[in-house]
Order: structure tokens, then C-alpha cells, then sequence
């Protein structure tokens, strides 16, 4: 039963990637919000903490995204969003 769980966080940051791929297109930075709308849009139940957990994982994976996290040196967000 663990693999349904995996299977739907995998498909959802395919769709990420997917929609990352294609609003890149139009302009220079795809924001999460961004991403919520577009993912939302195409009839998608998605969460902002569940595009954000999986921004987190896919920037490990993939180099050529960048990630703008205004943080303070500690390394916490300064104003309480990462992404």
C-alpha cells in the first residue's frame, strides 16, 4: 500500500516539472503561485505545501532549476515563505 502514496508525489512533480517547463516559456520566473494556478487550472487538487515540499526535492534533482528563498544568513526565510 506505501506505493500509492510514491506514485501520486511522483506524478505531481512530473506535472511540476511539466508546467515549469512550459511557463518558462512566457517569462523569466515561474513562482509557486504560478505553478498552484496553472497545476489548478488543468483540474488538478493541489496544495501550496505539497508544491513547495516538491520544489524542495525536484532542486536537488535537477541543476537548472533555481530557487529564490530570500533567506537570511541562518538560513530561515525572511519573511516566513520559502519559495
Amino acid at each position: 500500500m506505501p506505493e500509492q502514496p510514491a506514485i501520486a508525489t511522483n506524478q505531481r512533480r512530473n506535472l511540476i516539472l511539466d508546467a515549469v517547463r512550459r511557463l518558462s516559456k512566457t517569462r523569466s520566473w515561474v513562482t509557486q503561485r504560478d505553478l498552484l494556478a496553472d497545476l489548478r487550472g488543468q483540474g488538478f487538487d493541489v496544495q501550496k505545501h505539497h508544491v513547495l515540499r516538491d520544489l524542495r526535492a525536484l532542486i536537488g534533482i535537477h541543476p537548472e532549476l533555481e530557487c529564490h528563498t530570500d533567506e537570511d544568513p541562518s538560513g530561515r526565510p525572511r519573511k516566513g515563505v520559502e519559495y
